[in-house]
């Protein structure tokens, strides 16, 4: 399964997400959503499955780590749509005053 379609589903970003932060223990991991951790554990294996993820048995515990370098297809995706922004869909810097438009009072002086 390819990452786009494996990441098309919200729980699953989610924990690429928690992952992004370090390696967790699937219990963890389990604890943080409101599912079964049967449900937990099948959407896990997807990621693992679709190599975005890999697990160690460390002790009692399964530890699970993002494989960052397997996001590279999507972040090759991604750069055709960079930058993300035109310079006209940002919004204004903080402290600026609004540009005026057309039609629109002019500023006046003191």
């Amino acid at each position: 399964m390819d990452p786009f379609t494996v990441l098309a589903d919200p729980l699953r970003r989610q924990v690429v997400e928690l992952l992004a932060e370090g390696p967790v223990t699937a219990g963890d991991i389990a604890a943080r959503f409101p599912v079964t951790r049967p449900a937990v554990s099948r959407h896990l294996r997807v990621l693992r499955e679709a190599g975005l993820v890999e697990s160690a048995v460390r002790g009692q515990h399964r530890v699970y780590t993002l494989r960052r370098a397997e996001l590279a297809e999507l972040d090759r995706w991604l750069d055709r749509f960079r930058p993300l922004t035109s310079p006209a869909d940002a919004p204004p810097a903080a402290g600026s005053a609004p540009t005026a438009g057309p039609g629109a009072p002019a500023a006046r002086s003191s």
